[in-house]
């Protein structure tokens, strides 16, 4: 008996194909008939698509190309390419040509077989509702100094907004917007002052302040304006940048702008400290820390950490008893120092930092806050 003749699965020559993609009598793989050729193609067929929608579904970034244009024949077909993201770069798989009234000319994206960041693109065809983000609330405050000459343009003195405060570049103008008589240093040491008094209105002062950039009409005065600079600020300075530029408004010699912290003074809603020194200060500075705190969405059981600064250290017993009306357990991090000066010859000046959102309290061991007497 002879042994059968062995199936061979050599590629050979293509030949022509059926109007369904099935194989004729011109085999592609020899010694098998067309029917399991045909079974064969359309195996391997179907492990490549799964390959192509497994790498689809995980990929990262998903883009689907239709194009639709009629053939030579006016026969209206659609191509429809996909392209992702791999890891190991971009791919482009081309669906082919499909024809108007061929039986897989209906091409449906489905959400369930999208992948993820495509589900995102389809947007109101997903299942899934997105919930709307949520934007924080950040008070935006126009900081204006009456004893700084007006805006030469149209923009603000300063703009408070949370605890920064943004300075706008300052001139060595007088209060009536004159340019004052002796050149750079003359303008620098004008400019600096008029930054000191936009910085107090905005609850802030010049060590405060952590990025400043200076604009020089000739760098050749750098030294002068250096000198006149360490004046106002001669230690702990701020970030600095510094250069020419080729004009400055007014043909000044010199502009400063700003970036400073500002805390919470005891200050009334005219601007005016509240009577009853430190004591007084306090309960006002805590009530105006309140209101800012409400106006962005959170509160004091949110507070995590308070500096208090004291231009006298004999006051730190009056700032704790009034401190403690507000924070009366399960207390944030604190430091208390005496510093220099404050704004406005104010005595307290409380900063705080608060998260936002809803606060469950724990204890490593009992806090001793709620029972300390200073």
């Amino acid at each position: 008996m002879a042994s059968p003749r062995p199936a061979s699965l050599r590629v050979a020559s293509r030949g022509r194909t059926g109007g369904t993609g099935a194989c004729n009598s011109n085999s592609v793989f020899s010694g098998l008939s067309s029917d399991i050729q045909n079974d064969l193609i359309k195996s391997i067929a179907q492990v490549i698509r799964d390959e192509i929608k497994s790498e689809i579904n995980f990929a990262k970034f998903v883009s689907v190309i239709a194009d639709e244009t009629p053939d030579i024949s006016h026969r209206e077909q659609m191509s429809v390419i996909f392209r992702y993201l791999t890891k190991t770069g971009i791919e482009e798989i081309c669906r082919g040509s499909i024809g108007r009234n061929a039986p897989t000319s209906r091409v449906t994206i489905t959400y369930d077989s999208a992948p993820r960041h495509l589900r995102l693109w389809l947007g109101t065809n997903s299942r899934q509702t997105r919930k709307p983000s949520v934007m924080s609330k950040v008070v935006k405050t126009i900081v204006t100094s009456p004893h700084v000459y007006k805006p030469v343009g149209p923009y603000s003195q300063a703009v408070l907004a949370g605890k920064m405060l943004y300075v706008s570049g300052v001139l060595g103008l007088d209060e009536e917007a004159r340019l004052v008589a002796g050149g750079a240093a003359a303008e620098a040491r004008r400019a600096l002052e008029n930054l000191a008094r936009v910085l107090e209105a905005g609850g802030s002062s010049l060590p405060a302040v952590v990025k400043t950039t200076v604009l020089l009409k000739d760098i050749n005065t750098f030294p002068d304006v250096n000198k006149i600079y360490a004046e106002y600020f001669p230690k702990h300075c701020p970030a600095r940048a510094t250069y020419e530029v080729g004009k400055l408004p007014m043909d000044a010699a010199v502009e400063i702008e700003a970036i400073a912290l500002s805390g919470v003074l005891g200050l009334d809603p005219e601007g005016h400290l509240a009577p009853c020194g430190a004591e007084g200060q306090t309960k006002k500075a805590l009530e105006n820390l309140v209101h800012i705190l409400d106006a962005a969405g959170t509160s004091l059981d949110c507070v995590v950490k308070t500096t208090i600064l004291l231009t006298n250290m004999h006051d730190f017993g009056l700032v704790n008893k009034v401190y403690r009306d507000y924070f009366p357990q399960n207390c944030p991090a604190r430091a208390t120092f005496q510093v220099g000066k404050l704004p406005l010859g104010a005595s307290v000046e409380i900063e705080a930092i608060a998260v936002k959102g809803e606060v469950t309290v724990q204890e490593t061991a009992p806090c001793p806050c709620s029972e300390a007497k200073n």
